[in-house]
């Protein structure tokens, strides 16, 4: 009876460093990228930031800088022009309540910095023709 009583002991503490050995095996180191399956966007990513509904989603991908701070990476190309993108942004930070802290208008390349509470969202829009190539970064601290 003491033998099977400590033999179960034994199980349960090889299973309980096991499931710690896995957690922490599986577990990316800080700084890592962690990419979604291609065309897809990284869970936690906000989904609403994507204001082309008809935009393909190129890569997407998380990284943890540290434990309470975290970055989710989308890019997408875009049937709309980086003009039109970049004015449709200005809107929707406006409307929402963001606060837009850098922008950059020239031929080559748009850019919108805002913050909101404790997050960050950095939109980079270059033109491509009539097109854009879309990067969003947003940052959860």
């Amino acid at each position: 009876m003491k033998k099977r009583i400590l033999y179960i002991i034994i199980i349960i503490l090889a299973l309980i460093a096991l499931g710690i050995f896995l957690f922490l095996k599986l577990k990316p180191p800080l700084g890592q990228p962690v990419y979604a399956p291609s065309g897809k966007l990284v869970g936690g990513f906000p989904t609403e930031l994507i204001l082309d509904k008809q935009a393909q989603v190129d890569k997407s991908y998380t990284i943890n800088y540290q434990e309470n701070i975290k970055q989710y990476t989308a890019s997408f190309n875009s049937g709309q022009s980086a003009q039109t993108l970049f004015d449709q942004y200005k809107i929707y930070f406006e409307n929402t309540q963001w606060q837009i802290t850098n922008q950059t208008n020239l031929p080559n390349v748009f850019g919108l910095y805002a913050k909101k509470d404790n997050f960050e969202v950095n939109v980079t829009i270059v033109p491509i023709n009539e097109t854009a190539k879309v990067t969003l970064g947003y940052l959860v601290k």
